[in-house]
């Protein structure tokens, strides 16, 4: 997809924290909810939007390295390993301040349509709303009318162009070249793959937050249930998504299992690769 394409491109430019951090706040003050609730969330976002575009950054620098040159493998692998340790801190500190931001907009969310209700007075249809399919209303608006196939269906698929499941052509594309690259050591095959793996799903998910951020900039100023939506979104890709990959822990359903994360699989492949330069040298 493009985003993917663009993003990568745009890692190279010089950006700061704190300018995002004051745009996203200046974005969700437009919510009526006192600017300073948004201080700890947007700091926190912009910590973790450089640190994703870092990742993404060190990741593509060992894609460059020359095949088999384990020191510099070694070398940039404990660069991406410390900036993931530094993800994992950033996403568990933003999750409480991000869950208090939301439900701060939340309640003035429901307090306008409440107020809207007891007055009579019907909400201005908003650049977001829409009837879901199968509703009554979407039914009373075809009725009698011959859908039109390219009409009803291109702007659901322009929306969903740059969605977490469109961008996995690419992520199994990154995942194959990471293997390759990593196999030039001489590590163990299952380590290298599971490796691979965790640094090609982070590298999606750095996308994905990009992206969501990118659609927080573009929402309309006070649109509460825009906004709202991008930071519902920016919430499951951050506590549900990220989290799981970074912060490892024991998963209990038919049986209990560990699921190792990246820190996990980087430890392993470092241990082999290290051992592989000490015989070498």
């Amino acid at each position: 997809m493009a985003f993917w394409e663009d993003l990568r491109t745009r890692v190279l430019e010089h950006i700061t924290a704190s300018d995002i951090a004051f745009s996203i706040k200046k974005k969700l003050a437009t919510t009526e909810v006192s600017e300073i609730a948004f201080v700890k969330p947007a700091y926190y976002l912009g910590q973790l939007s450089v640190l994703t575009m870092d990742f993404i950054d060190y990741t593509e620098k060992l894609l460059d390295t020359a095949d088999g040159d384990k020191p510099t493998m070694l070398e940039l692998l404990l660069y991406v390993r410390e900036c993931a340790k530094s993800l994992a801190l950033n996403v568990k500190t933003v999750s409480d301040p991000l869950e208090i931001a939301i439900q701060m907009i939340e309640e003035i969310y429901e307090g306008e349509e409440l107020a809207d209700e007891e007055s009579g007075v019907e909400s201005e249809p908003g650049p977001m709303v829409a009837p879901p399919e199968g509703s009554i209303e979407e039914d009373e608006d075809l009725e009698g009318e011959e859908p039109d196939d390219e009409d009803t269906l291109q702007p659901e698929e322009d929306e969903e162009e740059d969605s977490r499941e469109n961008f996995e052509l690419q992520r199994s594309n990154l995942e194959e070249k990471l293997i390759k690259k990593l196999e030039t050591v001489d590590c163990s095959k299952n380590i290298t793959e599971e490796l691979a793996s965790s640094i090609s799903n982070i590298y999606l998910e750095c996308v994905q937050h990009a992206k969501d951020l990118a659609r927080l900039a573009e929402s309309i100023d006070g649109d509460l249930p825009g906004i709202l939506s991008v930071l519902v979104d920016i919430q499951y890709g951050l506590d549900f998504q990220l989290r799981g990959l970074l912060l490892e822990d024991v998963e209990v359903e038919e049986e209990i299992t560990f699921v190792p994360g990246m820190l996990t699989w980087s430890s392993l492949f470092l241990n082999e690769l290290t051992e592989n330069i000490i015989e070498e040298y």
